[in-house]
């Protein structure tokens, strides 16, 4: 079995997992009823983490593709 293709399929929903999060705490109120709640510069720092975090995986998926392929 090529592992390749299952670690780039995971990488891949890593990605968009990471991308629907930051996506939901930017646009919604999610995690501010929680008695641990995030406002303010936590949140942002975590939107900005998630943001970046996704961008390196994805760079990362790509360059990996692209050496699959050559």
């Amino acid at each position: 079995m090529n592992f390749k293709i299952v670690n780039l399929s995971i990488s891949v929903i890593v990605v968009i997992a990471c991308l629907i999060f930051a996506y939901s705490l930017i646009t919604t109120d999610a995690l501010t009823d929680h008695p641990y709640y995030m406002v303010g510069p936590q949140r942002i720092i975590l939107e900005c983490i998630l943001v970046a975090y996704s961008i390196f995986r994805g760079y990362r998926v790509y360059k990996a593709f692209r050496e699959k392929e050559s």
